[in-house]
């Protein structure tokens, strides 16, 4: 295949800014913990990390959305966040991005986080803290998706495996039945959900991270649905991978 010319890609970005792109999913909230590490706990063989300075940033599905925002295009995400301050700060940082989200809150329920502790350039630990969406919640915003089909150029589901896409099978059937074009961005190896997406032989964007040997097997056993690549400020697919990336702006203590 041909290296995409500059011009070219500079045609593409600029038809993109014109799509209207529906991003359904499960979002997260990615924070990061920046310290020196310069001795060892007396209370266990660990390192003490002296928190130096945070950041915040979109993850899973919020991530995408704020991507195709960067583009240009019109982005708009359905989702469920918990009633929290999780899920305050990505609509904040979501409206900041010019993404027009459609959060469901869920009193139930916790917003997703993913916290990283980073010291010496390397991640030191993650520590998640996640649960599942209520059926209640998960229904209302499969109607609140429904009802924005008819607006939009191209739907994306990006399915981390959280609990946000229940109902991911009636919404690639509502897409398709309304000339949609879909792309899911699936974890795992399981595609039986997602099948019915955009034609698998169509725009198939290699993974990358921990998932490449997954997703090759799978392949060879059957095709799944077109993909769609990691978007936005962390490094990669790299996210759910098993390696998790520093913020590309972070130059170290």
């Amino acid at each position: 295949m041909a290296p995409l010319s500059p011009q070219l890609a500079a045609a593409v970005v600029q038809r993109f800014g014109a799509a209207r792109v529906l991003v359904a999913g499960d979002v997260m909230l990615d924070r990061y913990w920046f310290g020196e590490v310069s001795r060892i706990s007396p209370e266990a063989p660990v390192p003490v990390v002296h928190v130096q300075r945070t950041e915040e940033r979109p993850g899973g599905a919020a991530n995408v959305a704020r991507g195709v925002a960067a583009l240009g295009a019109w982005s708009h995400l359905v989702s469920v966040v918990g009633d929290d301050e999780a899920g305050r700060v990505l609509a904040r940082m979501l409206a900041e991005e010019h993404v027009e989200g459609l959060l469901h809150a869920d009193p139930g329920f916790s917003t997703t986080v993913k916290l990283r502790v980073i010291g010496r350039q390397q991640q030191l630990l993650r520590i998640d803290f996640e649960n599942t969406p209520h059926h209640e919640i998960l229904a209302s915003q499969l109607e609140a998706y429904l009802k924005l089909l008819a607006d939009v150029d191209l739907v994306i589901l990006s399915d981390y495996g959280k609990g946000g896409l229940a109902h991911i099978g009636q919404m690639i059937a509502a897409a398709r039945a309304a000339g949609k074009p879909v792309l899911v961005d699936p974890k795992g190896d399981d595609y039986e959900r997602h099948r019915g997406a955009a034609d698998p032989q169509s725009q198939r964007i290699p993974p990358g991270g921990g998932q490449l040997a997954k997703r090759t097997r799978a392949d060879r056993q059957g095709p799944g649905p077109a993909r769609t690549p990691r978007t936005g400020g962390l490094a990669g697919d790299a996210q759910r991978g098993g390696h998790d990336p520093v913020p590309r702006r972070w130059s170290g203590p």
